[in-house]
């Protein structure tokens, strides 16, 4: 089962699409940033790669947090949203975020 860090406030209905972001500035060090970032999607109850799905476009970078638009998702059903942030250093920093969908 995937660890979580952070969850949504409200459950997410199917038919909604909207960004969602994770700030990784606590982590990046000074005179560091977030150069590249990879977003991917995974069910909760199964472990299944979900990203084709659920992700929609490419990771922005903003400064030191990462931004994703997500979309769909099966009602009833948990979503890991994995955030990886690599930085100029080379560090790589992974934060997943809990995204349930209501009926």
């Amino acid at each position: 089962m995937l660890h979580t860090h952070f969850r949504m406030r409200e459950p997410k209905i199917p038919a909604e699409k909207y960004r969602i972001s994770v700030d990784f500035d606590q982590l990046v060090e000074a005179g560091d940033a977030v150069t590249a970032a990879v977003v991917k999607a995974f069910n909760l109850s199964s472990g299944a790669d979900v990203s084709a799905s659920v992700v929609d476009g490419s990771p922005t970078i903003s400064e030191d947090a990462v931004e994703i638009r997500i979309q769909a998702g099966v009602a009833t059903s948990d979503y890991a949203i994995e955030f990886a942030a690599t930085t100029t250093a080379g560090d790589v920093f992974i934060r997943r975020v809990k995204v349930e969908v209501e009926e």
